[in-house]
């Protein structure tokens, strides 16, 4: 099917920063990847954290509509910048997602692929579910 691209006219925008909102399906992850991409050279990451970061962005694409509190399984991912990196806040997501996303990237050789690459890992909760902070840095701390 054609993607589909619409603006989102359910919340105010962010002030500083990107804001999607991702259907499950196949073009979820070159989506996101492609402008986690932009952000990333734009805080300079080198090459090696530039994969880094595509990397989480495909598992957050990924594993993320299956723990949305939506029941269409539409997640919203904010990016916004900061000095040297930037966060992607992923949701809402159902209580309890936000762990079970994490989980949801392990691989039996390096073993959780978002703690193992994420700077920082941060459970945000909400009103009625919670969200997902993940904090990238273009040098690893």
């Amino acid at each position: 099917p054609p993607l589909f691209l619409q603006l989102a006219h359910d919340a105010p925008p962010p002030t500083d920063g990107v804001v999607l909102a991702l259907a499950p399906g196949r073009h979820a992850a070159p989506v996101l990847g492609r402008v986690v991409s932009l952000v990333a050279a734009r805080a300079d990451f080198s090459i090696d954290r530039l994969s880094d970061a595509q990397l989480v962005s495909d598992a957050i694409a990924g594993a993320a509509s299956a723990h949305a509190l939506d029941q269409d399984g539409i997640v919203r991912v904010e990016i916004a910048e900061h000095d040297h990196g930037f966060d992607l806040l992923v949701g809402p997501l159902a209580p309890g997602g936000s762990d079970q996303l994490v989980r949801d990237t392990e691989l039996p050789a390096p073993g959780c692929l978002l703690e193992r690459l994420a700077d920082e890992l941060r459970v945000v909760p909400t009103g009625t579910g919670e969200l997902l902070r993940t904090r990238l840095m273009a040098h690893p701390a």
